[in-house]
């Protein structure tokens, strides 16, 4: 099950990866000694190479770029592969418990809460997925503990900073898995 969420990571990075190198070749090939801006083109390529040349920015503003894309594309991968484990987590979590009053209070009243902010956000296109009925109904047969409850994974995945230590730590106490920051 987990191992599907590391295979999307896994092929995600490596996305990263070779743009990265493709960037940086296009830089040698643009900027580098053997420049193609620095040689003489051939008949057939000079339109291309002279339309595609006209809006190469500097080889700086083109780094900057590339680093900032970077970076918010390894911590959207980060955030997805979070919300995946928690989400997987979540479904998993009726099988181990049957009755949602076994559920730690911490998760229940994460749920609680949760499904109370989905109601009020029902209508945001983020949670167009979702049905009132859907919504309201893992809650109310958790709450008359009846055995065929779900745990909505999307009202565990609030969160308004991004995942560093401490909101991380939070949401997935908050899900059940405590203490995920310790080492011993």
């Amino acid at each position: 099950m987990f191992q599907n969420i590391l295979m999307t990571v896994t092929v995600n990075i490596s996305t990263v990866r070779s743009i990265i190198k493709t960037n940086d070749r296009l830089r040698e090939i643009s900027f580098g000694s053997g420049a193609v801006i620095k040689q003489e083109w051939h008949e057939g390529s000079e339109f291309i190479l002279g339309t595609l040349m006209q809006d190469i920015p500097r080889v700086k503003e083109w780094r900057v770029y590339d680093h900032c894309a970077v970076v918010t594309r390894l911590y959207a991968i980060y955030e997805s592969f979070v919300e995946d484990l928690v989400s997987d987590w979540l479904v998993l979590l009726p099988a181990l418990f049957p009755l949602y009053s076994d559920l730690e209070d911490k998760i229940r009243n994460t749920h609680q809460i949760g499904v109370g902010r989905l109601l009020l956000d029902l209508k945001k296109s983020r949670y167009e997925h979702l049905s009132l009925e859907e919504v309201i109904r893992g809650l109310f047969h958790g709450a008359t503990d009846e055995k065929d409850y779900e745990i909505l994974p999307d009202a565990f995945l609030f969160h308004e900073q991004n995942l560093r230590r401490e909101p991380l730590e939070k949401m997935l106490t908050e899900a059940g898995i405590p203490n995920s920051w310790n080492q011993g």
